[in-house]
């Protein structure tokens, strides 16, 4: 009984999902040059979504608009029931631009089965959604 017990606690600490994200990227806004933004790269899940990372972005001026880049990255783990990682961003701001909707939005990166590298840019390029469907 115990080799059995042994052998499926070996079979799940290896089977469980990990990857490594990085994601760089922009953001901009053009009613504040001094606007700040808070950005987390998460993990969805079924009950919990995990923090993997978190990181404080200080706009700068560029040609009369906030400007910054940006790089977040992680290690994140998934059950072995998962097929992948699914990785987002969940960004805070005090930008007042009419390109945001509201001051939280997060933005849905692709799945990944072990490393993903994305760029991204806000608020141009990448699909920013209300955080609720993750949050749940």
């Amino acid at each position: 009984m115990r080799p059995l017990l042994l052998l499926s606690l070996v079979f799940f600490t290896h089977a469980i999902r990990r990857a490594y994200i990085k994601v760089d990227g922009q953001l901009r806004c053009a009613t504040s040059t001094d606007a700040t933004f808070t950005i987390w790269l998460m993990e969805d899940d079924d009950n919990n979504d995990d923090v993997i990372n978190k990181e404080e972005v200080e706009l700068w001026e560029n040609r009369g608009v906030g400007f910054s880049y940006f790089a977040i990255e992680g290690e994140a783990d998934d059950t072995p029931f998962d097929i992948y990682v699914e990785p987002y961003l969940k960004i805070e701001h005090n930008c007042n631009d009419k390109e945001y909707d509201g001051h939280v939005f997060c933005a849905k990166l692709p799945d990944t089965r072990g490393f993903g590298d994305y760029w991204v840019t806000f608020p141009n390029n990448t699909a920013m959604t209300n955080c609720a469907k993750f949050e749940q």
